[in-house]
């Protein structure tokens, strides 16, 4: 018998929380789950989502408050089996609805992260998310370490699995030895201040004037602090970067394939996409050892795992890369990708499926 299975998500950018969910539309068994996605109007994802679901399985609906009667109208309708909610903000909004709706369908919550430290009213966000997902009856960690930040507050440890983040790691990327003058760097990602973008820009400063002719770094993304970074780079006529925008989600592995190194100085982290999916493109990664980030980076063997806000580490890692033989870098790169085949899409399809399944018993 199929489940009936409704995803909620809220966050109108395009990140990880995002990805995930458009990951589940794509490959979860059709033959044994009818999916529902709701998701806010006009956003990123709803345009990706459509080419795999009818319309009828898709519902826009806004961010804010307003949003619970709808969600209340639509749990009462459909009366999902599972009520499964991502990000913060779904969190709350969703179990408010739930709750109302007097419904007695099971309600997952999957953590992928945690509270932005930037943000002013955090405690007060933290509150109510931790409030609406003790009342869940089951939660996803996408990481270790997000495990151990849901029991800092006193969860239900026995509620709580860990199920990674899972990629299509596609077979027919090559790593090959390349011949080239300059080491070839990349950041992707959303330009916010948890993916630590001034520590890099301090850091790329010292590194352009010591080597100006040995690396380049290409920027990919959008986001708030896109107009900083170009400001900043002409301010201090950095020569070696190049600002680019948006990737599309089928493109980013075939482009990184096109670099030798994955820059990820992040303060703030879940279980990042973008790590494993630099690993299925065959590239090291230079990350810090924030979130899950170390349960899949090995420092010196597929990388160097590094401390958070730390610029002096992060030009010490560029440089070694920047110097380092070509066959020490082909050695880096082919464990990355050895690496990438330990987080696929279908063990994490799978293990969420079988969470579904072990609820409903």
């Amino acid at each position: 018998m199929k489940q009936n299975v409704m995803l909620i998500v809220l966050n109108s950018s395009y990140g990880g929380a995002e990805k995930h969910v458009f990951d589940l539309v794509k490959h979860m068994d059709r033959q044994t789950i009818d999916l529902t996605v709701v998701l806010p109007t006009g956003s990123k994802l709803a345009s990706l989502v459509e080419h795999y679901l009818d319309k009828k399985h898709i519902v826009n609906v806004e961010r804010g408050i307003q949003a619970i009667w709808k969600l209340k109208k639509l749990v009462e309708v459909l009366k999902p089996d599972i009520v499964h909610l991502h990000s913060p903000r779904a969190t709350f909004i969703g179990m408010v609805a739930k709750t109302i709706s007097r419904q007695s369908s099971n309600v997952f919550v999957t953590a992928h992260g945690w509270i932005p430290d930037r943000l002013k009213l955090r405690k007060v966000y933290e509150f109510l998310y931790v409030s609406a997902i003790k009342r869940s009856d089951r939660i996803i960690a996408v990481s270790g370490q997000v495990k151990d930040m849901l029991m800092a507050y006193k969860l239900d440890e026995s509620k709580i699995s860990v199920i990674h983040n899972g990629i299509e790691v596609p077979p027919q990327i090559e790593v090959t030895k390349r011949q080239i003058a300059k080491k070839r760097f990349v950041f992707l990602g959303r330009m916010i201040e948890e993916k630590g973008i001034s520590y890099l820009l301090e850091a790329i400063e010292q590194v352009d004037q010591k080597y100006p002719e040995k690396y380049h770094l290409d920027f990919y993304g959008d986001g708030p602090l896109a107009e900083m970074i170009k400001e900043t780079l002409k301010h201090k006529q950095i020569q070696n970067v190049t600002l680019h925008g948006f990737v599309q989600p089928e493109q980013v592995i075939p482009l990184l394939n096109q670099y030798d190194a994955f820059l990820m100085p992040s303060v703030q982290e879940g279980f990042p996409y973008t790590l494993i999916e630099a690993f299925a493109a065959g590239l090291m990664v230079i990350g810090t050892d924030v979130g899950g980030i170390k349960e899949a980076l090995i420092d010196n063997e597929n990388g160097y795992l590094i401390p958070a806000k730390d610029v002096d580490a992060l030009i010490y890692a560029m440089t070694k890369v920047i110097t380092m033989s070509d066959e020490e870098l082909l050695n880096f790169r082919n464990l990355a990708r050895e690496r990438s085949h330990h987080f696929t899409i279908e063990k994490m399809t799978s293990s969420l499926v079988d969470e579904y399944v072990f609820l409903r018993r």
